[in-house]
């Protein structure tokens, strides 16, 4: 990890560590991505330490040996290819989106207040007016915008002033213009390698009110873990979707492990289930070229076998080579496209067995429709 992802990274989890120390929830992408990096970064360092010896640390090694021993480690870090299986290590989320009370978000600002970092407010605003779908009351709750930087810009353009209002005052030689230069430079340079985040909060006016994040929105299982108190849990939104049968079986902390095992199994393997099918496909083409496997109800199956002679049981004619479709129900097979049809009919129901499946299909409709299966 270069020295400007290090300081990126361990800055963008001091902000997780001080929301969560006011009492804040952190949802979203950054619980995703901080999953992703963090268990990557682990395995890395392990597998690391395995290999140190080994040819591919020793030959990069030496064609790079007018690094220092820290900025090899720095090369390696970044270098993807090299322990391919945990690339995602250099992973880092974007942005943070958190719930909490109102005291919460003063808190907040008094301990970055404190740590003398710099903040402005892009915008205050009712979510309820600008958020579609989600399930929050009009006047209950505000959302709030920040831009957190690491480095209070204000104070640097103030030393750049007084130390150029002072040299000014010196007699220019070559030698002074360039070291004037050099100064503006490395200032500019520190100005635009220090990191910032923005902080999207959405806060409680009444303390009564019993809303919890994603607010009914989630569109991905892997969107759906909360992170508060340093502990990672399953929200609400996505206890609904994977179909825990009973408040009594989710209550039951075991049970409540498995299922947050799952999701980080499946975050770090980068698979995306879908929680619905009314979700914007450029949502799900963004993830689909970010590399992730969108994946639906597992209704529908790809089978890869060449050496199938059979015929599509809805147009009959050969499969011929490449991948073919069928139902989880039976094996019969499909061409894609007869799939489509097959399934776009009110009542749906399985060609061959005719196992009724109208209640599952509609999210792996989607994805066969679209292409992402």
């Amino acid at each position: 990890m270069n020295n400007k992802h290090k300081i990126e990274w361990k800055f963008k989890r001091e902000i997780a560590e001080c929301l969560m120390t006011c009492g804040f929830t952190i949802y979203g992408g950054f619980v995703r991505d901080y999953i992703l990096h963090d268990s990557n970064a682990i395995d890395y360092y392990k597998k690391k330490d395995m290999e140190e010896n080994s040819k591919l640390g020793n030959d990069i090694s030496s064609s790079c040996c007018y690094f220092l021993p820290e900025d090899i480690d720095n090369f390696l870090y970044q270098n993807k290819d090299f322990i391919k299986e945990t690339a995602d290590r250099t992973v880092i989320p974007k942005d943070i989106d958190c719930y909490g009370e109102k005291s919460s978000f003063y808190k907040f600002i008094n301990i970055i207040k404190a740590k003398k970092f710099e903040f402005e407010i892009v915008y205050r605003r009712d979510p309820s007016k600008y958020l579609e779908g989600l399930i929050l009351e009009e006047g209950t709750t505000k959302q709030v915008m920040l831009k957190v930087s690491m480095i209070n810009h204000k104070k640097i353009s103030k030393i750049k002033n007084i130390i150029y209002s002072n040299l000014s005052k010196i007699a220019h030689t070559n030698e002074l213009d360039i070291t004037i230069n050099g100064l503006n430079d490395s200032l500019n340079n520190l100005v635009t390698t220090m990191p910032y985040v923005y902080v999207e909060m959405i806060y409680s006016l009444n303390p009564g009110n019993s809303y919890q994040p994603p607010f009914g929105k989630l569109d991905f299982e892997c969107n759906g873990l909360l992170l508060e108190n340093r502990d990672i849990r399953l929200s609400r939104d996505l206890n609904l979707s994977i179909n825990i049968k009973s408040i009594n079986k989710y209550d039951d902390p075991f049970t409540r492990h498995i299922y947050v095992n799952k999701v980080i199994d499946d975050i770090m393997n980068r698979k995306a289930y879908l929680c619905r099918s009314d979700i914007d496909l450029q949502r799900i083409q963004k993830f689909y070229d970010r590399g992730w496997s969108i994946c639906g109800k597992n209704i529908i199956k790809t089978v890869e076998d060449e050496n199938y002679n059979g015929h599509c049981i809805i147009c009959h004619d050969k499969m011929g080579n490449g991948n073919h479709y069928k139902l989880y129900c039976c094996d019969a097979r499909y061409h894609r496209n007869c799939l489509v049809q097959s399934l776009k009919r009110d009542i749906v129901s399985c060609a061959m067995c005719r196992q009724n499946l109208s209640t599952d299909i509609s999210i792996d409709y989607l994805l066969i429709k679209e292409e992402f299966i």
